[in-house]
């Protein structure tokens, strides 16, 4: 429905002119699918641009970004509702989320297909009314983002059969359930055909939303794609047989991205891939033989153990980083198109800048540093990890969030907290408690993470019932205006800890070399009792570093002589300690070398071949590092019980983990260090410190330490350390959350003398204090606002008249 009862006669003219632009346009040199590099940019530039809707920004606030909605800072909690959802008979249910101070909604809109023949305002008429008239009803002040995708179709699929993406044996169709229409082939990322069909279907969306009574309410667009939307390659396929992507879409990007990164010449390419016949021409996607290992868990020889070496296989490389990279592209194109059109006025998101829980190599997530660096993406998201979510444990936000708010990017969580009201067997998988009383305490803690974060989350309630109770929308109502409260009050990190990842070495190493140390280590990361932040390592060049006490790389395989220079110009001073885990620095630009190891961790290294087991034992009982963990046997394995629902495993009876093992074993053989542990089996040094003037350097030549070994690392490094007992800690300069690892008596220290208010209930817990104590049961979370008696009285006066709301 439009305004005034008929379309604005000026938007129906644009509109024709948008979509009549041609689909194919070759240009030498350029083209993908047909549409050269020019024409992609003039088809944007010639876009029309509107600024008649509400103004929407992310922009920094106290320390943190935001939400802007005309000037008003807006959040924390947003709400999805299950789809499909009877608006009409559930409304009460949104009245109620109203109550709490929830207006904000992620509504699902699939995109007109411009294949089907129906017009754009035929299709949105029979389905968008609908939705948001019954939310508006039951919530006069409701706002949206519209989570919008654009129809795989088998049109699509008979029409452009070049542009579906391929395996390696050239069939398009190898989907495990292939009687279902969109497995009978899929859209190449690399497709720029694909790309415009999208394009154009988002800007009918804007268009009829620009004419709607709903041009008010809508402040962005949620944008899909891939696998369950979230932009990953699909995997539903026989990992062992096929390997994607050799679509003449991929292989023209592929070539366009080798005549970029070499910058056109020839002898450079021919020189890095040992290959004297190879053109920008005639390069080729890796064969399946020349990528064998770097599928899926898959643990194959690779050119040494399970690195790529980057003398023998930098093609394979490449193409890997292409193939992120383009669904980066696509990313930043169709948050451009959005821009354009609403005259930088609406919000753009994606499920994307995940560092755990996918596909590394293969999912096309690795392309987050071409997203951060484009002012078009305004915030990411993704669920957290399924695993470990019971009670007493807590899986880390998945991206890197130092990096996203240095790039002024908003992370808003996908938060499908199962409640005691999910069905039984969600209950069992994802170790939701069975009663309200866990629930509150898990709805707390996932609530309390994010708004520590600086980040900002939607509630999922994917099944209906999941939070339609008095005592869930009690709580979130204090959570909405707790969060709303806290706009006003400094959200900068507290963290003395820096944690650094490397979205590059990704590409050089297997998937299980990169799952364990960033997923599993960073669960361990959340029980060290001191907060973390996060960053990926291109973006400590312009983060502020001094702050931080201890450095931990977790997965630096693969730096480069840049990096290296960075981490040496802004790290190695100022009395930092610098923890490497296993292979730091073992590549650099062109080889790969364990001396490659000394010129970064300041040691000398050898390998073992062949599998060995990271058990180790203590070497030097009294030095500061070993002295407090209570026996010889070095906590290097992931020992934690697994609550996971891909693996079967609950709280009742979780998967208990065995001894990692690794090939090569990867040793300090210098003398001049201190040995803190050496490898059970051969008895070679297998934890180290060096220290160096102005810094110390720790190598741990496993994948993972457990939180007590961390912690002690720590307290080396001068990091402050708020409670030491594995429970779960987040704070920054306003708040501090626990969640108790297991039941008992808690004591917390605070760096400074601070007061203390229980955030959820208004009770003063220590006046002027530096620590104070509370009792817990298991899997209790309590959120604290800490500063001094002016912010504190502030705080429970705005908290309570909703001042702010």
């Amino acid at each position: 429905m439009f305004i005034g009862g008929k379309r604005n006669q000026f938007g129906v003219l644009i509109m024709f002119m948008v979509m009549s632009f041609p689909v194919c346009c070759a240009e030498v040199g350029g083209a993908v699918s047909g549409i050269s590099d020019k024409e992609r940019r003039q088809w944007l530039d010639k876009l029309p641009s509107f600024r008649d809707g509400p103004r929407c920004r992310v922009g920094a606030l106290n320390g943190a970004p935001a939400v802007f909605i005309d000037g008003k800072a807006s959040g924390p909690m947003f709400y999805t509702p299950p789809y499909p959802y009877k608006y009409d008979t559930n409304g009460k249910h949104i009245e109620e989320l109203a109550e709490s101070g929830i207006n904000i909604y992620f509504i699902p809109a699939s995109l007109w297909n411009s294949l089907s023949g129906k017009s754009a305002a035929e299709y949105y008429d029979k389905r968008l009314p609908a939705v948001l008239d019954a939310i508006i009803k039951a919530n006069p002040d409701a706002r949206f983002f519209l989570r919008v995708g654009f129809p795989l179709s088998l049109d699509f699929i008979r029409k452009y059969p070049d542009e579906l993406m391929r395996f390696n044996n050239g069939k398009v169709d190898l989907y495990k359930n292939s009687s279902v229409a969109s497995c009978k082939g899929r859209y190449t990322f690399a497709s720029r055909i694909w790309e415009r069909h999208y394009a154009r279907t988002l800007v009918s969306l804007m268009e009829y939303i620009r004419n709607s009574r709903y041009r008010s309410r809508i402040i962005g667009y949620f944008i899909t794609a891939g696998a369950y939307g979230q932009w990953m390659y699909w995997f539903d396929f026989d990992k062992n047989k096929f390997v994607y992507d050799y679509s003449r879409p991929m292989t023209e990007y592929f070539r366009k991205y080798l005549r970029e990164k070499y910058n056109g010449n020839i002898e450079k390419l021919r020189e890095k891939w040992n290959d004297r016949e190879v053109t920008f021409q005639t390069a080729a996607i890796p064969s399946i033989e020349q990528r064998e290992g770097a599928t899926g868990w898959c643990l194959k020889e690779y050119d040494f153990s399970y690195f790529w070496d980057p003398r023998k296989s930098a093609r394979v490389v490449d193409y890997y980083a292409a193939l992120n990279e383009v669904v980066a592209d696509r990313i930043i194109y169709l948050a451009e198109v959005v821009k354009k059109y609403t005259g930088n006025n609406a919000l753009t998101g994606f499920f994307y800048g995940a560092i755990d829980c996918c596909d590394y190599v293969e999912g096309g997530q690795s392309g987050l540093k071409r997203i951060l660096r484009s002012s078009a993406v305004d915030f990411m998201s993704q669920p957290t990890s399924y695993i470990n979510r019971n009670p007493g444990n807590c899986p880390p936000l998945s991206s890197p969030l130092a990096s996203l708010n240095l790039h002024n990017k908003l992370w808003i969580n996908e938060s499908d907290t199962r409640t005691c009201f999910s069905d039984a067997r969600q209950r069992r998988t994802t170790g939701a408690p069975a009663d309200i009383e866990g629930t509150l305490s898990l709805l707390k803690r996932d609530f309390s993470q994010i708004l520590i974060a600086g980040a900002n989350g939607w509630w999922f309630e994917m099944r209906p019932g999941w939070y339609e109770n008095s005592a869930i929308l009690k709580l979130f109502k204090r959570m909405q205006a707790i969060g709303t409260t806290s706009l006003s009050f400094s959200r900068g990190s507290s963290s003395e800890i820096a944690v650094v990842v490397s979205e590059d070495s990704m590409f050089y190493c297997s998937r299980f070399l990169t799952k364990v140390p960033v997923e599993y280590q960073r669960y361990e990361l959340n029980h060290l009792g001191a907060p973390c932040d996060v960053f990926e390592i291109g973006d400590i060049a312009a983060a502020d570093m001094s702050r931080y006490k201890l450095v931990i790389f977790l997965n630096a395989y693969k730096i480069g002589g840049r990096e290296r220079r960075i981490i040496h110009d802004r790290l190695k001073k100022d009395n930092k300690v610098i923890l490497w885990l296993y292979g730091s620095g073992l590549i650099n630009d062109s080889t790969l070398s364990p001396d490659n190891m000394h010129e970064l961790v300041g040691m000398d290294f050898s390998v073992l071949p062949g599998q060995h087991k990271l058990e180790m034992t203590v070497n030097n009982k009294k030095h500061p590092v070993c002295s407090g963990l209570g026996g010889k046997n070095l906590p290097s394995n992931f020992n934690r019980p697994i609550v996971s629902d891909g693996l079967g495993a609950t709280p009742a009876r979780a998967k208990k983990t065995t001894p990692i093992s690794v090939d090569p074993l990867v040793y300090v053989r210098s003398r001049e260090v201190e040995c803190l542990a050496k490898y059970d089996e051969v008895g070679k040094t297998s934890l180290a410190l060096k220290r160096f003037p102005g810094w110390t350097s720790i190598y741990a030549g496993t994948f993972f330490l457990e939180a007590k070994i961390l912690r002690a690392i720590a307290e080396y490094a001068g990091v402050h350390i708020y409670s030491g007992n594995d429970d779960i800690i987040f704070c920054n300069q306003s708040f501090l959350m626990l969640h108790a690892a297991a039941a008992g008596v808690k004591y917390v220290s605070l760096p400074s003398s601070r007061n203390i208010i229980d955030a959820f209930t208004g009770r003063q817990v220590a006046v002027e204090d530096k620590k104070f104590k509370l009792e817990c049961g298991k899997g209790d979370t309590h959120l604290f606002f800490t500063g001094n008696s002016e912010q504190c009285l502030k705080f429970k006066t705005e908290i309570n008249t909703g001042k702010n709301n």
